[in-house]
């Protein structure tokens, strides 16, 4: 039982679609070599792709592409009405509705060949839902997928079986322990495998704050919340999943003080981040390569 675990990140997701696309390069389509794809928020949209068998390198076009459509203001005339800006969500879904339509069409979860899982959030109750075949089978991917992906304040809820949901990452940013926990129903613990990758999340550029004395708009300038809490749950993470399967776990992701940090952002859709994305992927293909020499044979 060989996981493929995929964490949120909005556009910085970017990231391990470019090391997927050098995974299938060098062995082949994904679902040849993993037994289950779990994905939290942005991470679920290419969890859903690798358990629809779209390759990667397609994947990466429809993300640069929709990924620029989707991270434009909703309503660039709204800045003078700073009341209304506020009411709302940021950012217009539709193009990113159409980005998980390609990948996943009416597809609910029961039609799927490779087990998919994908984390939302319960709004009328807050609980931590999985949507995955067992429990969820007549479900769409697409709903569930995009359930995920509602990060607050950026995108909309979205309403699956009657009730709204938002972004899986609001628990679990990084789903590797939920993965873990519902594979050992049916397998023991010294058989899974997993290979999980972050978004550029997990080394989030802080920096010290300016002042110990923080309010609500220092906490919220840069996304400072959001980013302490995903790296947070990212280090817990990894360490909780390396102690329970040892060298079977293998977590990946980068730090984007290494290829400029001021050029992404998880609704940084511009040229300047894709190419720092770019070379964040590039300079993790070594720790890529050493995983598949580990554990995909030759």
């Amino acid at each position: 039982m060989r996981i493929l675990s995929l964490s949120g990140g909005g556009f910085q997701a970017l990231y391990g679609v470019h090391l997927l696309a050098r995974l299938e390069e060098r062995c082949g389509p994904l679902h040849h070599h993993f037994s289950r794809f779990v994905g939290t928020s942005a991470g679920a949209i290419v969890a859903a792709a690798a358990a629809c068998e779209i390759p990667m390198a397609t994947l990466k076009e429809g993300f640069i592409t929709r990924g620029a459509a989707a991270f434009q203001p909703r309503h660039p005339g709204w800045g003078r009405d700073l009341l209304r800006r506020f009411r709302v969500a940021k950012y217009d879904p539709e193009p990113l509705a159409l980005l998980v339509a390609e990948i996943a069409g009416d597809h609910t979860f029961a039609d799927l060949h490779h087990p998919l899982a994908v984390t939302a959030t319960r709004m009328h109750d807050g609980a931590a839902v999985l949507f995955e075949p067992a429990a969820y089978p007549h479900i769409r991917v697409q709903d569930a997928v995009m359930a995920s992906a509602a990060a607050p304040t950026m995108f909309p809820a979205v309403a699956v079986d009657g009730h709204l949901y938002t972004d899986g990452g609001v628990f679990a940013n990084a789903p590797d322990l939920l993965a873990i926990t519902h594979a050992i129903r049916a397998h023991p613990l010294d058989a899974i495998q997993m290979l999980s990758l972050g978004s550029m999340n997990g080394c989030p550029p802080l920096q010290e704050p300016a002042s110990a004395d923080m309010g609500v708009l220092d906490w919220m300038r840069g996304n400072r919340i959001f980013r302490t809490m995903t790296g947070a749950q990212a280090h817990m993470t990894a360490q909780l999943a390396s102690d329970w399967l040892g060298d079977r776990y293998t977590r990946i992701d980068a730090d984007p003080a290494g290829v400029g940090a001021d050029a992404v952002g998880l609704d940084k859709a511009t040229p300047e981040a894709i190419a720092a994305i770019d070379a964040a992927a590039t300079a993790s293909f070594p720790a890529l390569d050493a995983w598949i020499a580990r554990h995909i044979p030759a």
